[in-house]
């Protein structure tokens, strides 16, 4: 099986607690990223991630 997303979660002050999203659609490769000065909101993100088999 071959990777085809990828993602990132960036928790740091500066970013608003709700988040910031940004995918990078490549040619079969994915990248997602996510980023948050919230923990419990990077939680869910990773939560959702991984229920999208992300």
């Amino acid at each position: 099986m071959s990777l085809s997303n990828y993602a990132f979660l960036i928790k740091a002050d500066g970013y608003p607690a709700s988040g910031q999203a940004m995918t990078l659609p490549g040619d079969g490769f994915t990248t997602h990223i996510f980023a948050a000065s919230d923990i419990n909101t990077l939680i869910n993100v990773a939560n959702t991630l991984i229920e999208d088999g992300i």
